[in-house]
């Protein structure tokens, strides 16, 4: 084998697994745990979330934008990875009276299916 052969084989491994190391570092949007903005973390109040009267509470958002982060951070901790642990079929808004929630249907791999409220009233709330 030629000197100029090793070296293009050597560059080759050398590209590969630097290219390798950065896209270990970059990771898909699901699988990246939501960070609120600020100082405080998030922390999840309320109940279990099974019912509307049972709704989680984002506690330590700042806004919506960081309530849906921190809904997908407690459903992967409380469900495991998403899209190998569940799945999310769909996502509505519940209103009755003054509660609003987001009511997240997830699917699991052996076909059953779970809905979990979070409360979001404070985030809609009429000026």
């Amino acid at each position: 084998m030629s000197g100029k052969a090793l070296r293009s084989i050597i560059l080759f491994f050398l590209v590969a697994s630097l290219a390798g190391l950065f896209l270990h570092a970059v990771r898909l949007p699901h699988d990246v745990v939501a960070a609120p903005a600020g100082p405080a973390a998030l922390t999840f109040q309320g109940g279990s979330g099974d019912t509307p009267a049972t709704a989680v509470i984002i506690a330590g958002a700042p806004d919506y934008v960081a309530v849906v982060a921190g809904e997908y951070q407690y459903l992967t901790q409380k469900f495991g990875r998403q899209d190998r642990a569940w799945q999310i079929e769909q996502k509505e808004v519940y209103r009755h009276d003054d509660q609003v929630c987001d009511v997240i249907t997830i699917e699991f791999p052996h076909g059953a299916k779970q809905q979990i409220f979070f409360d979001i009233s404070k985030y809609f709330k009429k000026p």
